[in-house]
C-alpha cells in the first residue's frame, strides 16, 4: 500500500470515529513504518501494515476489531 493511500484510510477512519487528523498527525504515523520516506512518501508492506494494525487493535472488543476489519476491506463501517 502506498503511504498516501494509508494516510487516506487513517482520515477517513478518524472521521468515522469523530476525530480528526491533521497533516502531521498522519506523517508521524507513517514514519512508523519503514518503507516510508522523511518525505512521507513510500511503501507499506503488507506485513508491515498487518502487524501495526493487530497491535492497535489489540484491547478492542471482538466486535469492534470485525467492524475495523471490514471497513479495510469493503471501505464501510456497516455494522451488519
Amino acid at each position: 500500500m502506498q503511504a498516501e493511500e494509508f494516510r487516506l484510510f487513517l482520515s477517513r477512519f478518524a472521521k468515522l470515529n469523530g476525530k480528526e487528523l491533521d497533516d502531521e498527525q498522519q506523517h508521524a504515523i507513517c514514519m512508523q513504518f519503514e518503507g516510508v520516506t522523511g518525505e512521507g512518501d513510500g511503501v507499506i508492506t503488507e506485513q508491515e501494515f498487518v502487524d501495526h494494525f493487530i497491535s492497535e487493535m489489540m484491547n478492542t472488543s471482538d466486535f469492534d476489531f470485525h467492524v475495523t476489519v471490514k471497513f479495510f476491506y469493503a471501505g464501510t463501517m456497516n455494522y451488519y
